[in-house]
This record gives structure tokens, sequence and C-alpha cells, in this order.
């Protein structure tokens, strides 16, 4: 083996030093003084990508980083690493243009994903949906009142990610959406599910048109790319304008969407990378509360609602999967669950097409077994800050009872509710089940003292957190129960 001289050596060095330069093995630190391990893959002027070692990658606004290391990251002239897929994309088109373009003000700058994502709903005037401690959701349902890119949007949606906003996802022609509203059930020339679906299918086609030309028009020619995993795999058109990957998505006889992303998120085909199990041990182990009165709850599950269609498996997953730090889309879940036009979804086609999503995140989605006799077997996941899907029947009865209980709790002292609840139980033993009303929500708590059980429902926020006794929830159950698993 040949001898290494001198002057290689020094190469060597000069060499390890320059991709110590470019970012990899430095220790970041925010103005918190929380650190990650992470290198640097490119910068701008007001954001940071970066990549952990897991590979996972964050995308955050300069400005959370400590003026250590914002000196340093402005000394690499917005440079991306040897690494990076693309470095942030420039363009001499205006956000101002792009507002005219969308119709609505989404940029108060040539960077969204700086902002506050609470003053950009405002600027949007879309409401919120969910807001936990480090996630958040704006969401807008227009029932077909609302134009976007010149075309009527169902349901616009706006995603935070620690204060600031992390996707934006614009729903159009899809069938759930366009068929609750009654824009075709409801028209009297349409007589059956299958003139239903070629009448989907081309105004899907007309729409995906027309928006690819007029972002064309502006953008330039778009590139045709995959994302998503497994059975979440979608065919895009992509436009990239500064820091940011706008994604056409036509699926015949499904949606048609359009999603803006930070650009390394869409090079990476939507991944965020695998989680390690100490962070999401740590994550889910504070996410567990226990309250004087015995009760146990998950706290910090974001909300995602169905709206006017019966899209509950695929809201439910959405929520779940978001929760443990995966993002999803129900629209794509409905797509893989075969979701029938309007609703009703097939739980074991959803759960097959996102097992390599969850995979991929180093997690797994598994079928567990629970006796709704024995409230341990409950408390084995909520203590470890593990929400249980829950397929169930939830008619009218059900419904009402479930409010009327959860009304009343909420207003009892701890001693006069043991006593009431004894009540409700016999009530609940005598209700009988809708078979008709097929659901699927969340168990997320317990209490031991009542035997009764925490369930949270993906029809927004008055249905995010209710209380039955656990008599009411095995008198409804269907006995099938799902957890993703560290």
């Amino acid at each position: 083996m040949r001898h290494m001289t001198m002057k290689t050596f020094l190469r060597i060095c000069i060499f390890a030093s320059l991709l110590y330069s470019l970012g990899y093995s430095r220790e970041f630190k925010d103005t918190q003084g929380r650190t990650i391990e992470a290198e640097l893959i490119s910068s701008t002027a007001t954001m940071v990508s970066i990549r952990r070692s897991d590979g996972r990658v964050f995308t955050l606004p300069l400005q959370q980083f400590s003026q250590e290391d914002q000196v340093w990251i402005r000394a690499q002239g917005n440079a991306p690493s040897q690494n990076s897929i693309r470095p942030a994309a420039s363009s001499k088109v205006t956000y101002e243009t792009l507002n005219t373009l969308f119709g609505c003000n989404l940029w108060g700058d040539h960077h969204v994903w700086d902002d506050d994502v609470a003053a950009v709903a405002k600027r949007l005037s879309w409401p919120q949906e969910s807001n936990t401690e480090s996630l958040s959701s704006f969401r807008l349902y227009s029932r077909g009142s609302n134009r976007i890119l010149d075309a009527t949007a169902y349901s616009s949606t706006l995603y935070g990610e620690d204060g600031v906003p992390g996707e934006v996802s614009i729903v159009f022609a899809n069938k759930g959406d366009l068929v609750s509203d009654g824009s075709l059930v409801g028209s009297p020339e349409i007589s059956n599910i299958d003139e239903i679906k070629e009448i989907l299918n081309e105004k899907i086609e007309q729409e995906a048109e027309k928006l690819s030309h007029s972002l064309s028009e502006i953008l330039g020619s778009p590139k045709r790319t995959k994302t998503g995993k497994g059975g979440l795999k979608e065919r895009v058109s992509r436009w990239d304008w500064n820091d940011h990957a706008i994604l056409l998505s036509e699926q015949e006889g499904e949606y048609l969407t359009c999603r803006i992303v930070p650009v390394e998120r869409a090079d990476s085909r939507g991944s965020l990378g695998k989680i390690s199990k100490r962070e999401i041990r740590e994550r889910l182990s504070q996410n567990i509360q226990n309250h004087d009165n015995q009760d146990v709850l998950i706290k910090n599950i974001p909300m995602v609602d169905q709206g006017p269609k019966g899209y509950c498996v695929p809201a439910t997953f959405e929520r779940y999967l978001r929760y443990m730090g995966i993002s999803a889309d129900m629209y794509v879940l409905a797509m893989a669950g075969e979701t029938g036009i309007g609703g009703g979804t097939s739980v074991y086609q959803i759960v097959e097409s996102t097992e390599a999503l969850v995979e991929d995140a180093g997690l797994g989605l598994e079928a567990v077994d629970i006796d709704l006799e024995d409230l341990d077997d409950i408390s084995e996941y909520i203590d470890q800050g593990l929400p249980i899907m829950w397929t169930m029947f939830s008619g009218r009865s059900y419904s009402e009872l479930a409010g009327a209980i959860t009304r009343e709790r909420a207003q009892a002292t701890e001693a006069a509710w043991s006593e009431r609840i004894s009540d409700y139980r016999e009530r609940a033993r005598q209700l009988r089940p809708d078979q008709d009303a097929s659901h699927i929500c969340m168990i997320v708590g317990y209490n031991p003292e009542t035997q009764e059980v925490a369930v949270s429902d993906s029809w927004g926020k008055a249905y995010e957190l209710r209380w039955i006794p656990l008599a009411l929830a095995q008198r409804v159950t269907q006995r099938f129960y799902y957890v993703i698993e560290r």
C-alpha cells in the first residue's frame, strides 16, 4: 500500500475543513438554547434548511437560530451543501403577481415560510381548525363559494409547524366535497353513480388543464414528478418559485389539488425522514395528562375536520399521522382507502396503503386486540401517549347520549359524578346501536375510577373530546382497533 505524502494529508485536512464549513456535523442552537446536530443544506435571506443525521429535513426561519449560528449561516454565502438535491429556486416573479394569480393574499413577501402562521391565516380569512403546542391548521370549507386560481376551491387548508407555515393545501373538484354539497347528486339529469363519476372526471380534467395553463403562463413549464410513499404515491406537476414548490395533483375520479410546500420537502417526495425512537418516546410522554379526578388524557392531537362528507376514516388517519410527526392528507388517504362517492372507506385498504409511509418514519401501524370489558387494555396504550383508532357505530341515539354525558360531566363535582354515572351506564346498556352508522374515532383517555373512556371525532372542535361510560363503548363497538407504535 502506498504511503500518504504530507501534501496528500494536507489536502485531506483542507477538504475535511471545507466539509465542516458547509454544515456537516455542526451543532446548531436556537434562541431558547435547544441544540440539534445537523448539516446545512441551503439558506436564503430568511429561511434555513438543515438535515439531521437520521435524514430528516427541517426548514426553519433564520431568526429562530442563535445569533452565533445566524452569523455562521450568512457566512456560508447562501450556498447549498453537496448533498442538497436542489438549491432554493429564485425567480423574477413577485409575490404580488402570485397573489393576483391565486386570487388570495397568501404571500406578504417573497417567503411565506418565515411568517407568523396566524397572520397568514388572517390574511386569507381561513378559520382556525386546530391548535396544539407545535401544530396548527386553518381550514375553509366554502361549499363552492371560494375561488382560487380562478377555480372553485372546496377545501383550503394552511398547516402550521412551530408557529410558522409548513404547507398549504387547496382542494378543487373531488369525489367528497363536490358530491356532498349537492352540486352533482342534486341535479335532475344525473340518475346513477356512473354518470356522477363521468361528470366528476370531466370536471377534474377541465379544471386541471386550466390551472396548469395559468401557472405555466407565470412560472414556465412544470416538471412532472412523483410524491408520496407506497399506496399514497401521486404523479404531480411541479413549479418552483423561490423556496416554494407548487404541486398540482390530478387524480382521475378522485380529486384535483394544489399544494405549496418548502422546496426541500418536495425534493424528498414529502418524506420527513425517520423519527428516532428516543425523540418520539419523549414527545409522547409529554402528551400524557394526569388529572386530580383520575382522568388520564392525551393532549396535542390535531383536529382534522372531515367536513360535509363521509371521510371519517381518512380524516382520523390524518389526525393520527400528523400527531406522530408524519405529513398526511385525508384526500390522498381517501383515494388509498377506495372511499366511495361522498364517503364510505375501506379501513383495510388505508392500513395497507399507509404502512410504507409509517415505516418510512421508523414507526409501525398495527391492528391490536382490545377487550372493552377490561380498561387495562386501553390504559396500556394511553399511558404511552398512543391514541387508539376505534371502529364503532355512531348513530343519533349514541351521539345524543355522549353529548349529554359530556355536558353534565363538565358541570358536576367529582363526588356527584361518581354517583350520576351509574344512571348513564344503565341507559347505555339499553341503547340499540345503529348498524347503518359505521364510524371511526379515537380513544384518547380513560378514568379508572368511573370506568369511562374519552373519545375524539373528526367533526371539528365541538367533538374533539367527549366522555362515555365503558358500558356504552361496549354496546357500539365494531371491535377493530389500530395504533401507530414506536
